[in-house]
């Protein structure tokens, strides 16, 4: 059961991430498909560079690299015979003018280098979606088709993909493509992006998607599309580059090698595909997931079991129903409950920060009420306004190293949600100066709620470390790589270590630099010690040398560091309980004379002589506070 869900991780894996690096100058491969059901055979298909179109296959070199190990490989071209691509063409009101002039053109273009035989259809959507053209291998036909194309009505995107599916459903075609060009988001489509995503995975077809970069364009139900079906989707800012685009996306279908070779690799492997000719050559590199081999549970050892505290029964109680009813009571009741079904409808409407599930778990996905899609639109009001502000991109960054799962969309809608709820319960027990203040407070209160997140997830990571670090040593010296001791810690370690290196995991998987990832873990922690650790790695990755030794030596200091700061805590324990006492000595005073004597301070309070003793007397506390932080504070 293990290795079939490897082999299926793998497959994911391998489509879902992208290239690492190519080598020297190497044109850019794609893989269009991927298959180890059959460890250690394993098969993959690749689509050449359009600088490589028209090359046979006696003129190309291929290469495999995997793990360090050349295999040796077979190839053999993809027929085009049974080819059926439909083309999805975006003619809204957005796309009036040069947008269309340069979609049709590019478009022509693509038709008439798919080759003979090849069944293509043409679908457009506007205000509606409609069938231009059902298959046909008349190619000339399609394109004057193309040309009679008109730009007018709202955008229908999602009904044009479930018309373009439909087209296959009576069709016996090996391959099936659906190539789809828009400029915006969807506006009036009767189906929803569940229904487009499950029509397009229920007839098995490559998707390619060409967003035209625009005022209305909305790219993230583009990209969840992409990589529900394990697609591509490419950003055009300028029509004129249009052609170039549609080149390549033409290249990817037709220009096909399949190689099939005996892997060695278990768990996380690199695999590097390379192809030559003459004058030419292309790349890829990528991180992906062959079976592991089986585990065994050493002798005499039993895995651990979870133990649940059952909590002691309530108390029965009585409520009075009497201060239930009051004004205030009631306002603060429906407060709490606008926030909390708000909360709700973001969690269930809104889309995760999470990376996203395979392609099953969105057929399974619920269609959604009003309710949640006013709480989608809500959110996008947010995001939007965040993005014009230049603020979307530091608040995602604030949540990231708070570790809240939310989008900056959903937190900032919560948080509003909140002031405005804190405001009109406020506003009716003590009236409008009172609310304002309220409303001030919520939203200090909230951002003082992500400062502490962060500031304990912080601590947390730094806890971990030296345990951490000597579970990378270990998987080092056991003869693991770098990537495997991370896999290791992502499933060994505590939260949020556990968290963080599952990401570094996930990240390398899908294509990022592993440097990269470590310095991006060090930025949301904000721990010196991590990163002094990740510049360590980095400079050993440059020179060479023993890394499981060097991360022994780290956790080593890092261990003394953290005894000297907690014997310097304990020393300086008794000083700063005194100092948290003498700060708080003048508040309790002044509150409790306030309600026994309040005519006592009203000599301080009501003269300008008195106000600036007051105010003298709080910056020389602040002062007092930093200068004892100072005091006790440990620099390395």
């Amino acid at each position: 059961m293990k290795c079939v869900l490897a082999i299926v991780v793998g497959v994911g894996l391998f489509f879902a991430s992208v290239p690492v690096a190519t080598a020297d100058d190497a044109l850019p491969l794609r893989v269009a498909w991927f298959e180890n059901g059959d460890y250690p055979q394993v098969e993959l298909t690749v689509s050449l560079p359009p600088e490589m179109q028209g090359l046979s296959a006696d003129e190309l070199n291929f290469a495999v690299v995997e793990g360090g190990r050349v295999p040796a490989v077979t190839v053999e071209r993809v027929s085009t015979q049974g080819l059926e691509v439909v083309l999805v063409f975006d003619t809204s009101g957005s796309m009036l003018g040069d947008p269309i002039a340069a979609a049709k053109s590019a478009a022509t273009e693509f038709v008439s280098e798919m080759p003979r035989g090849a069944r293509v259809a043409l679908v457009a959507f506007g205000a509606e979606s409609s069938v231009v053209s059902p298959f046909t291998t008349d190619h000339a036909s399609v394109a004057g088709l193309i040309a009679g194309l008109e730009a007018r009505g709202e955008t229908a995107l999602y009904d044009g993909l479930v018309a373009a599916s439909e087209l296959f459903s009576d069709a016996d075609g090996d391959r099936r493509v659906i190539v789809m060009l828009s400029d915006g988001g969807d506006t009036v489509s009767s189906a929803d992006i569940d229904d487009a995503i499950e029509a397009t995975q229920s007839v098995d077809a490559v998707f390619h998607a060409i967003e035209l970069q625009s005022p209305e364009m909305d790219p993230e139900p583009m990209q969840q599309i992409g990589l529900a079906t394990n697609g591509t989707v490419v950003p055009v800012a300028d029509p004129s580059a249009l052609d170039g685009i549609f080149e390549g996306v033409a290249a990817a279908i037709v220009n096909q090698y399949r190689l099939s070779f005996v892997a060695e690799g278990r768990g996380l492997t690199e695999l590097t595909v390379r192809v030559e000719s003459s004058d030419v050559a292309a790349a890829l590199t990528r991180v992906v997931q062959f079976p592991k081999p089986p585990r065994t549970t050493p002798p005499g050892t039993q895995p651990p079991v979870a133990s649940i505290p059952v909590p002691p029964p309530l108390e029965g109680s009585q409520i009075e129903l009497g201060v239930l009813a009051t004004q205030w009571a009631l306002t603060l009741g429906l407060a709490a409950l606008f926030v909390g079904a708000l909360g709700m409808l973001v969690s269930v409407g809104g889309t995760s920060r999470r990376l996203p599930r395979p392609k099953s778990a969105f057929a399974k996905v619920a269609r959604r009420g009003a309710l949640t899609d006013f709480a989608d639109r809500a959110t996008l009001v947010v995001e939007r306004t965040l993005e014009r502000r230049d603020r979307r991109g530091a608040l995602d960054k604030m949540l990231d190293k708070a570790g809240i799962r939310l989008r900056a969309g959903e937190f900032g809608l919560l948080t509003v949600s909140a002031v405005v709820a804190a405001f009109a319960s406020v506003r009716v027990v003590a009236g409008t100066l009172a609310a304002v203040l309220a409303a001030v407070v919520t939203v200090a209160l909230v951002r003082a709620f992500v400062v502490v997140r962060t500031d304990k997830r912080r601590i947390k990571f730094h806890d971990q470390l030296g345990d951490t670090l000597q579970l990378m040593v270990g998987s080092l010296k056991a003869g693991y790589g770098l990537l495997q001791a991370i896999e290791t810690v992502a499933h060994e370690a505590d939260s949020p270590t556990a968290d963080e290196f599952h990401r570094i995991k996930v990240e390398a998987q899908l294509g990022r630099d592993l440097q990269e990832s470590l310095h991006a873990l060090a930025d949301r922690v904000g721990s010196d010690d991590i990163k002094w650790v990740v510049d360590a790695i980095a400079i050993h990755r440059e020179v060479g040398g023993d890394l499981a030794d060097i991360l022994a030596r780290a956790a080593q200091t890092i261990r003394e560091r953290d005894q000297l700061r907690r014997q310097v805590k304990a020393l300086s324990a008794e000083g700063r309980m005194s100092a948290w006492i003498l700060l708080s000595l003048p508040f309790a005073l002044a509150f409790i004379t306030r309600i026994f004597n309040p005519d006592y301070l009203s000599v301080l309070t009501g003269h300008s002589a008195g106000r600036i003793m007051i105010a003298l007397g709080l910056a020389f506390m602040a002062i007092g506070v930093v200068w004892i932080r100072k005091i006790i504070e440990v620099v390395f």
